[in-house]
């Protein structure tokens, strides 16, 4: 996998092919997902490190860009962006949100 910003499809970094997922995954989110489930995380007054968007948008890019491997792509974006995602989650729990967002939406 090319390192940050080093890889550009059309002109597109990778931060920048990031940002796009982002807000087109958070704009769906928050019109699709009812509150209930959005602000699941604020009810124990200690919110989530990532946001659901976040970790739909990590893994969604995973697949697009084909990584078979969940613990090779989890390692690549937490080395490669950590200018996106500074408080980035550990693995197993990381892996769990990703599975508990995509179950809920």
């Amino acid at each position: 996998m090319p390192e940050q910003g080093e890889h550009s499809t059309a002109g597109l970094t990778l931060d920048m092919l990031f940002t796009i997922v982002y807000t087109l995954v958070d704009d769906l989110y928050q019109q699709a997902v009812p509150a209930s489930i959005r602000e699941r995380g604020q009810r124990n007054g200690c919110p989530p490190t990532l946001s659901d968007s976040e970790v739909i948008t990590i893994a969604l890019l995973g697949e697009l860009l084909g990584m078979d491997s969940e613990k090779a792509w989890y390692g690549f974006v937490r080395k490669n962006c950590r200018a996106l995602f500074p408080q980035f989650l550990e693995r197993s729990r990381f892996n769990r949100r990703r599975r508990e967002s995509v179950t809920k939406v």
